[in-house]
């Protein structure tokens, strides 16, 4: 199959994972977007991401797409005459709760709540994001020998880093980065015992939960309403999203290693291989492909 990407912020996204799950099933993926990342971070040099193209006419001649698939694009649009009978799919953007996307073949969205799943449910999959099991893989170090009780990597708001700060003042060791590619995110929780997902919404946890459940880290959470059907196993909730909470959490859950273990287990089959499936054969039971 032939899809052709719509991505805003490739570089630091899922859809760079769903690409590279689509590549492993065989099929031919091709971008289209804006060539840097987005949310004011720097790419390192060696990651800079060009799409293939600015525009279709000028460089991919004849390859026509089987699927237009928006995966990460925020609310940037992109329509073009030559593929208006090519089927349009929304995938992922767990950031964009809200966002309705007008009308398009299908949704494969994290959220049941979303306002287009509540206006076109015929058209509706629930789908989560999920984690690249060539590059989130289990950490080798045994739990105790790790050099931090607690990693985060990502995006630091202020209740974020509220939360990172009391940790560190409550004398536990903590690693907090902004922004890190593949094998480097992947090696500095690695190094870390716990991970804590604190995001600006309760819908649906970020892409670094199933990250870090696949990558051997004791998690302590939020509440997130998709929790109730995913079912997570070995996690930690925490309901008062204030830094003490958080403090009190990390530290119990520090003598509780087996948690780890618990959310690896349970996290194993959801991969971006099998997300890349579920689109494909779902393209094909709603005959929108060939």
């Amino acid at each position: 199959m032939k899809v052709l990407c719509v991505s805003h912020h490739h570089a630091i996204a899922s859809s760079r994972y769903l690409t590279n799950a689509f590549i492993r099933l065989g099929h031919d993926v091709k971008h289209i977007g804006e060539p840097t990342p987005h949310f004011d971070v720097a790419a390192h040099p060696e990651r800079a991401w060009i799409p293939d193209a600015p525009s279709p006419q000028a460089a991919f001649g004849n390859w026509m797409p089987d699927v237009v698939a928006y995966m990460d694009c925020g609310e940037s649009y992109y329509h073009h005459a030559i593929y208006a009978n090519v089927p349009h799919i929304w995938i992922f953007d767990e950031g964009q709760i809200g966002l309705d996307m007008g009308d398009m073949a299908l949704y494969f969205h994290p959220s049941p709540s979303s306002p287009t799943a509540l206006r076109q449910p015929d058209k509706f999959v629930c789908l989560q994001t999920a984690y690249d099991p060539t590059i989130h893989t289990p950490s080798l170090i045994p739990f105790s020998d790790r050099a931090y009780d607690v990693v985060h990597i990502g995006r630091l708001p202020p209740q974020r880093i509220a939360i990172l700060q009391a940790l560190y003042a409550a004398g536990l060791k903590v690693d907090m980065r902004d922004l890190a590619f593949e094998q480097e995110f992947a090696q500095g929780y690695h190094q870390g015992r716990v991970a804590i997902i604190e995001h600006y919404h309760t819908f649906v946890p970020p892409m670094r939960f199933w990250e870090n459940c696949a990558m051997g880290n004791v998690i302590v959470s939020l509440d997130y309403d998709v929790f109730s059907f995913l079912k997570p196993q070995g996690i930690t909730i925490v309901s008062d999203n204030t830094p003490e909470a958080w403090v009190t959490a990390v530290k119990e859950v520090l003598q509780h290693p087996e948690y780890a273990i618990l959310s690896q287990q349970w996290v194993q089959p959801h991969t971006y291989d099998a997300r890349a499936q579920t689109i494909i054969d779902t393209l094909y039971q709603k005959g929108l492909v060939k």
